[in-house]
């Protein structure tokens, strides 16, 4: 997982959502994808992080919630963030 993570993201921003996977819920299967959420420990809701990965074919996206705003999502292709993604964003 790792391996693919940092192809998803720059190391600075690895760090990031490693820092945001401290306080994690329940993994959910949205269609064709697994969405996992995270939260700084003492900051959920204003730091917090979404790794959702395509199952056909492994790709990870990465979603990263900096004081209480999402940033652009990760991803090598940006146009094929998936609808589960969109969703676990505008779920806040």
């Amino acid at each position: 997982m790792t391996t693919l993570m940092r192809l998803a993201i720059t190391r600075s921003n690895y760090k990031a959502f490693t820092d945001r996977m401290q306080v994690e819920t329940p993994i959910e299967k949205d269609g064709d994808t697994i969405v996992m959420r995270g939260c700084m420990a003492h900051s959920c809701t204003i730091e917090e992080a979404i790794l959702v990965i395509d199952l056909n074919d492994g790709t990870p996206y990465v979603a990263l919630k900096f004081n209480s705003k999402f940033r652009t999502p990760f991803a090598a292709d940006r146009s094929r963030i998936p609808q589960s993604l969109r969703r676990a964003i505008r779920q806040e």
